[in-house]
């Protein structure tokens, strides 16, 4: 191949790949993330998983307001077609039982303690009354399951919130069937580096390379980007910030030395394990 034509194809490949990494931009939906970019968001509530405020529960989801922090929480859809709010795709870990959410209905979830305390998994709706439109919301679509049935779901109740809200997920197929069905609520897309060994991905390598580099975002055309805060100075974020001045949230910082490190770069804090010094905005 001749240089000429090599530095062609490299051209032809940089521009395809900008492309597909080119997020949604929408001044007036940026504008729409201005609460967020206000709050510090709490991951899984205001928890603390050895006390009686355990992850994605309504306790830590009030100790969240009471403290003024937005909240962050998990969805996933039980077998008899329940949003309800946890993060893993089993109760084991929070609950010590190895049972698929999947395979079992909200009686028998919610018969479980989490980690040991007087909570249990709530349902969206309990969440959702709770919360009230008191804090901001991101709301985490954990997809592996009938996806459709989740979004669809998960929409019924959220159109009944009032209160400033948004949806995100590490599933691009989930964000552009809220990019079709539901184009009005504002989306982002998680990602991180998926080749991290620490990860422990099962995805193929084009796949992991797609999600890492945001190509994806063709397909979702996200209204911002929600990064492991880790990777704030690599190509993918750097080309997200300053060439398509995407707005961005980090996840998850656990110190207030990766909150000083993270402002620098990402416009949305998402926090956990510590209580940051400034609890409404920078």
């Amino acid at each position: 191949m001749s240089k000429r034509r090599f530095f062609t194809a490299a051209a032809s490949a940089a521009a395809a790949a900008l492309y597909c990494m080119k997020p949604n931009h929408d001044e007036e939906r940026y504008r729409r993330l201005q609460p967020f970019e206000n709050r510090r968001i709490a991951h899984r509530g205001l928890h603390d998983n050895k006390g009686d405020t355990p992850e994605n529960s309504l306790a830590a989801f009030t100790k969240a307001i009471q403290g003024g922090y937005g909240i962050e929480l998990d969805v996933r859809l039980t077998k008899d077609g329940i949003p309800v709010v946890i993060h893993d795709a089993t109760l084991r870990r929070v609950a010590g039982v190895n049972k698929k959410i999947a395979d079992l209905t909200v009686a028998e979830i919610q018969f479980y303690p989490l980690f040991q305390s007087d909570q249990r998994v709530p349902t969206l709706e309990e969440a959702l009354t709770l919360i009230d439109g008191k804090v901001p919301l991101v709301v985490e679509i954990k997809s592996g399951g009938d996806d459709n049935a989740l979004c669809q779901k998960t929409m019924t109740k959220l159109k009944k919130y009032q209160g400033d809200y948004v949806l995100i997920s590490f599933s691009p197929i989930v964000l552009q069937w809220f990019k079709k069905n539901e184009p009005d609520v504002l989306r982002g897309q998680l990602s991180m580096d998926f080749f991290d060994p620490w990860k422990q991905r099962k995805e193929s390598w084009f796949v992991k390379f797609a999600q890492t580099n945001l190509l994806t975002n063709c397909i979702s055309k996200p209204d911002f980007i929600a990064y492991d805060f880790r990777a704030a100075e690599k190509l993918p974020l750097v080309i997200s910030r300053n060439l398509f001045q995407a707005k961005t949230a980090a996840w998850t910082i656990r110190n207030e030395e990766e909150l000083n490190y993270a402002e620098k770069y990402f416009d949305i804090i998402v926090f956990e394990g510590f209580l940051p010094a400034s609890s409404r905005g920078k």
